[in-house]
């Protein structure tokens, strides 16, 4: 599986968490993550820099990425702004990209993270890395040159993100990551087999939630449009945004909903919300196309077919951070 480039490996992986070790002083951490099959940090540097939230999001089953040993794709011309080379990726993103990593492991995490102070790592007392993550490394790869110019952005970004923040981790939404390619007359090109096996993530409860919604049925109405739709044609709809969720959000039923195609994307992209009293609203983001407008404006001021104290936590979380509708004064 991993005999091809180690861009292609890094680009093609279903990623959810990243990590980096930046600096002398980190050297030892990229060897315990790869050897021991664990990873972490300190419980008080992640308390400190208010990190343990991110710790806790990390799943089993996920997959992640681990980089060590950077350095600039040119040495002898770093960044301007990069006012210690040592410390990379704590200059702006669009720098960043300019960096390169020497080595790098794809692994799965094995479980949940937790605290031991049991003798591990070094001989100091308390052990070193104290807040542990138990990992299953899939790949290990040394002297290469893994530039962040040829992954994807929100893997690279990532990876700039925990090192700006001592090692600390970055989790980020599953994706299929393609490798970066140049365009020839419109078109991107590529070498080599179309199709490639590669790790994925699986939305395990995501499936079983639609089957509970449809119960059985063929058709069923959409909850924002009430149009009655094939089962095809509808989408087990997460009222917060799944990447966002606790594990027990999202086995919560009050977080997902039936709906069409059609809302499901407009509901995604902003273009329309439920306000506190239960009813579809539209945004500026519903007047961008003429398809948009044809179809979102028949929603607003509509009944939201599924409004109650069970998810309207939920559409609140949505109104705010997609919709960006901000509550009223004194609500």
């Amino acid at each position: 599986m991993f005999d091809m480039p180690v861009a292609e490996v890094a680009a093609n992986q279903a990623l959810t968490v990243a990590c980096s070790a930046v600096g002398e002083h980190w050297s030892r951490d990229f060897p315990i993550c790869v050897e021991r099959g664990l990873w972490g940090s300190k419980t008080s540097t992640a308390e400190r820099m208010r990190h343990i939230d991110a710790f806790a999001r990390i799943q089993p089953g996920q997959l992640g990425i681990a980089v060590h040993g950077f350095s600039w794709q040119d040495p002898e011309n770093p960044p301007r702004n990069a006012s210690g080379s040592a410390y990379g990726p704590r200059v702006q993103h669009g720098h960043f990209l300019q960096a390169q990593f020497s080595e790098f492991a794809l692994f799965e995490v094995e479980g949940p993270s937790y605290t031991s102070r049991a003798k591990m790592w070094s001989e100091a007392e308390p052990d070193e890395w104290d807040l542990r993550v138990p990992i299953n490394v899939y790949a290990h790869a040394k002297d290469v040159a893994l530039r962040m110019d040829e992954i994807n952005p929100l893997v690279a970004e990532a990876i700039r993100m925990s090192g700006i923040f001592a090692s600390m981790p970055w989790v980020i939404a599953p994706a299929t990551l393609g490798p970066q390619h140049p365009v020839e007359t419109g078109v991107a090109r590529r070498t080599g087999p179309t199709d490639a096996l590669a790790l994925v993530v699986r939305r395990t409860e995501s499936s079983q939630s639609r089957k509970e919604l449809l119960a059985g049925r063929r058709a069923a109405p959409c909850s924002f449009c009430s149009m009655n739709c094939l089962e095809d044609d509808l989408h087990a709809v997460h009222l917060k945004a799944r990447r966002v969720c606790s594990e027990q959000e999202r086995l919560d039923p009050g977080v997902v909903v039936l709906a069409c195609v059609a809302c499901h994307h407009g509901f995604d992209a902003g273009a329309l919300f439920v306000d506190a009293e239960g009813v579809i609203r539209t945004t500026e983001a519903a007047a961008e196309s003429a398809w948009r407008r044809a179809w979102l404006a028949s929603l607003d001021g509509r009944p939201f077919a599924c409004h109650g104290p069970a998810n309207e936590g939920y559409l609140a979380w949505h109104r705010l951070e997609v919709a960006g509708h901000l509550p009223a004064a004194g609500a």
